[in-house]
């Protein structure tokens, strides 16, 4: 292995720094979380960004579901059927094996899609291009990509700072969502399959197997990688003009049908979601309308009002459809940015017919992907915007096409100018990133103090049962303690035990009827006692429902210390 790196660095000494800075942009966006830390005074258990919820979701997912009857840790008497549950599954298997789901989550996990993606994309090299400088921009796309978010704030607040959330999500912070991240592994490992020569049965039941894992990651990652390896599979039947079978292309999608309708018939079971919330709904452009409608980004007042006069008339005409093309226009130059250059590129070699079928691929799934988001919302509508998923796709992809655009230009000098505007161009977000994730000087983390996680604790070595956690949406999110953001499943993460109710937004989101629960304890109804096994309670804070019921059942007090209260519910 030593001499393997020694010869690697000295043979690719760009490649070997950019796989070191890319390894550290990535991995310090989580791997910091879920660690006890002593931050200047605050001494806890540190969550940073997306993995304030995100990430403590997933461990509830993993403590507690699957050894349970595959149960929602939000709603103890509903199930997790209609959510990609597959990587909380395997954190689980690990758990089973002396592996703390938290450590796995943050710590394993991570660094091992690290390795798989990079080494998957050294691979895809040997495969496409042997050229340097394609093999450059590509990993740093990979690594370093983002949007043109940080005109807006440049803009508006004359800093580069604070706009790394404005648009699609740059390429460092790919590990805050897990399943994305390991489903781009699925999707360059299918890519490596359909282009190599060898052409055996194996080789498509392993591609067959990777849809099916697809959909148990995400269901936009499904969707797309379907799509992908549908359209690559008709451009290469479309090509052969001695073996076109069209028996066998037809078993190929017949195939394709049946493992992906399988897989969310497993991850998903449709049959149980609630009626009232279909997976996505028709509704164009709602994705596209805040990037002129926010004034923190391309704010355009004029064309907004007579949008919505239009609207109210009923009368859609030209004008009408030329500020929706306007908008789509801005949102689509914002999200892909230099990456439009290789998009545009595309288009001309497709013109003079000089484009391969891999590159169509990932052009029409581009054009799919982008299609699905503008036109499409979420079911939910906590999370309709959730759709915006698919669109990480398709910029991923046109990564392929801005690096195959630069390695054609042949012009020495423009060819060195718009490296330098790639690299120019990406700094501000990661810049960004580092500064939000900076847990040395100026650390932005929640996190659970001693006395709290010395309550979680005792409550998890306790017999299993139903929690209550108070509801303390009164108080300010801005605060840096975790408990005191309402919607994180905390307790139940860090406690192996499942919420009588909490998180109504993505119990929304994941399809499931919470209303009567919710009805019951908003009128009270103390009846519901039964259902409740303990009370976890914030000192100097006030709970409606259990205020109203605490003496209408018989309970005990099994911990108390200067900040938690642990009641115990007496059947």
């Amino acid at each position: 292995m030593g001499n393997f790196l020694r010869f690697f660095f000295k043979k690719n000494f760009i490649l070997f720094i950019l796989i070191i800075l890319g390894f550290l942009i990535n991995l310090i966006v989580i791997f910091p979380s879920g660690t006890y830390l002593c931050l200047k005074d605050r001494c806890g258990l540190h969550f940073w960004g997306a993995n304030e919820f995100d990430g403590v979701w997933h461990l509830s997912l993993a403590n507690i579901s699957f050894k349970n009857g595959f149960i929602n840790p939000l709603q103890s008497n509903s199930s997790i059927g209609n959510y990609n549950f597959l990587l909380d599954y395997i954190i689980y298997l690990l758990s089973l094996i002396g592996i703390p789901a938290i450590i796995s989550y943050f710590k394993i996990l991570p660094v091992i899609w690290f390795i798989l993606f990079t080494l998957l994309t050294l691979k895809l090299f040997r495969l496409l291009k042997k050229s340097f400088l394609f093999k450059v921009t590509l990993l740093f796309m990979f690594y370093f990509g983002s949007s043109l978010s940080f005109l807006f704030s440049l803009y508006h607040q004359k800093t580069i700072f604070g706009s790394s959330g404005f648009l699609v999500m740059p390429a460092a912070l790919t590990l805050i969502n897990l399943q994305y991240a390991y489903s781009l592994i699925i999707f360059l490992a299918i890519v490596i399959l359909l282009i190599s020569k060898k052409d055996n049965f194996y080789k498509k039941v392993l591609i067959l197997f990777l849809i099916f894992l697809s959909f148990g990651l995400k269901f936009y990652s499904g969707v797309i990688i379907s799509f992908f390896v549908g359209i690559y599979l008709l451009l290469t039947f479309m090509k052969d003009k001695k073996n076109k079978n069209l028996i066998t292309l037809f078993i190929n999608y017949f195939l394709i049908f049946i493992i992906a309708f399988l897989s969310i018939l497993v991850f998903y079971n449709p049959f149980k979601r609630n009626l009232n919330s279909s997976p996505l709904k028709f509704s164009p452009f709602s994705i596209v309308h805040p990037i002129i409608e926010e004034k923190n980004l391309f704010y355009l007042k004029d064309l907004v009002n007579a949008r919505y006069y239009i609207l109210s008339t009923g009368k859609l005409g030209l004008k009408f459809y030329l500020i929706e093309l306007i908008s789509l226009l801005i949102f689509v130059i914002f999200n892909f940015s230099i990456r439009i250059f290789g998009l545009l590129f595309f288009v001309y070699r497709l013109i003079k017919k000089r484009v391969n079928i891999l590159n169509l691929s990932f052009f029409l799934t581009i054009i799919f992907s982008t299609l699905i988001t503008v036109f499409f919302v979420q079911g939910s509508s906590s999370g309709w915007w959730n759709v915006i998923q698919f669109f990480y796709y398709a910029i991923f992809l046109s990564n392929f096409l801005l690096a195959d655009f630069l390695d054609n230009i042949k012009k020495s000098f423009v060819k060195a100018s718009l490296i330098f505007l790639v690299i120019l161009i990406n700094i501000p977000a990661n810049l960004d990133i580092l500064k939000n994730f900076d847990f040395v000087f100026d650390p932005k983390s929640s996190y659970i103090e001693n006395k709290e996680l010395e309550a979680l604790e005792f409550l998890r070595k306790q017999p299993y049962g139903v929690v209550y956690k108070a509801n303390y949406s009164h108080y300010d999110n801005s605060s840096f303690k975790l408990r005191e953001k309402n919607d994180s499943p905390y307790v139940s993460a860090l406690t192996g035990k499942p919420f009588y109710l909490s998180s109504l937004g993505l119990l929304d989101l994941v399809g499931i009827d919470y209303s009567n629960r919710y009805n019951k304890i908003k009128n009270k109804d103390c009846r519901e006692i039964k259902n409740i096994n303990y009370f976890y309670i914030i000192k100097n804070t006030k709970d409606v429902f259990f205020e109203e019921c605490q003496d209408n059942f018989n309970k005990k007090k099994v911990f108390e210390n200067d900040l938690v209260i642990i009641y115990k519910v007496l059947k």
